[in-house]
């Protein structure tokens, strides 16, 4: 009885060392149940599109580096089921060259020109994902168009329209001068029209009854007052 128990547990051992031993010991049957490396990055592509910059196949595991925009992935991968077991996101350091425009801003408004006939309200640039971005807004007639170029190579990135529309492209002589009595009482002598930087401005002078004159300006399409200056 105790040989038949000593059998059976011989046989035993001897079935889990020869699995072990195929599993294990047998690179070409272990071999056989792992992703290609061409399979591992379609998977990671299907969901994660980007470029794939590296990927190792270490103890059984896959190490890829995917790239995307300014970010970059440290992607772990079980390379026999193809699930993945971690994914690290890093940004990616902005050198200080990099901030610096290729794009002068005189080059932007000529390249806005080309693609917009209304006016430049505003222009305006700032580190955006990493990127350093020219925004601008601009005037078609009763809409406002928002533009974003890259500053290093003049790629047109934003372009639309927004969609709350705006009464008035311009506003008239009376109402620039409505606005500017409100800031100083007095007596209009005169009311001029020009364009700085793209933009348009009333000038109006109102002289006061003690014998100042004011000069106001005003942002001729929002009516917003830039500034007030005064002469003896």
């Amino acid at each position: 009885m105790k040989f038949k128990k000593w059998y059976f547990i011989v046989g035993v051992v001897i079935v889990l060392t020869i699995s072990v031993i195929m599993f294990y010991g047998i690179p070409s049957y272990r071999a056989s149940q792992i992703l290609s490396k061409k399979d591992a990055m379609a998977r990671i592509m299907k969901k994660y599109p980007g470029e794939i910059t590296n990927i190792q196949l270490e103890d059984h595991r896959y190490f890829i580096t995917l790239e995307k925009g300014s970010s970059t992935y440290k992607i772990k991968m079980d390379p026999y089921n193809g699930n993945i077991t971690s994914l690290i996101q890093t940004r990616q350091i902005v050198k200080e060259d990099d901030q610096t425009p290729n794009w002068t801003e005189e080059q932007v408004r000529k390249k806005i020109s080309s693609i917009s006939t209304g006016d430049i309200e505003s222009l305006t640039h700032s580190m955006i994902n990493h990127q350093l971005i020219y925004t601008a807004i601009v005037m078609e007639e009763d809409q406002r168009r928002t533009i974003q170029i890259d500053s290093k190579t003049g790629e047109i990135l934003v372009n639309k329209l927004d969609k709350e529309t705006i009464p008035n492209k311009r506003l008239s002589e009376q109402e620039a001068i409505k606005i500017a009595l409100k800031q100083v009482q007095g007596e209009v002598d005169d009311v001029d029209f020009d364009t700085i930087d793209s933009m348009p401005y009333y000038f109006v002078q109102i002289e006061t009854s003690d014998n100042y004159e004011a000069e106001i300006q005003i942002h001729a399409i929002t009516g917003e007052v830039k500034s007030v200056t005064w002469d003896d």
